[in-house]
């Protein structure tokens, strides 16, 4: 029932303001901003794992990828 009212309207009734604002207006933001403290810039690790730590915007999503130095499956960023 509240798609054929949304239809008939051509618009969203039950969105409240703020949430079109955040979402729909506003858009995306262009630039988050995002400080990694761990690992150096650069760092070259010989162990299997290793931690990443930093801070970004709350709610950032935040994707690592790791490759091997001069091979080329290594990511270029």
């Amino acid at each position: 029932l509240r798609l054929v009212r949304d239809l008939q309207a051509k618009t969203v009734l039950d969105q409240p303001a703020i949430t079109r604002e955040r979402y729909v207006s506003a858009g995306a933001p262009a630039v988050v901003p995002l400080r990694i403290s761990s690992p150096a810039p650069g760092a070259i690790t010989s162990t299997a794992t290793t931690s990443v730590s930093g801070t970004t915007t709350p709610g950032a999503g935040v994707s690592i990828a790791a490759g091997q130095p001069g091979s080329g499956s290594n990511p270029t960023f």
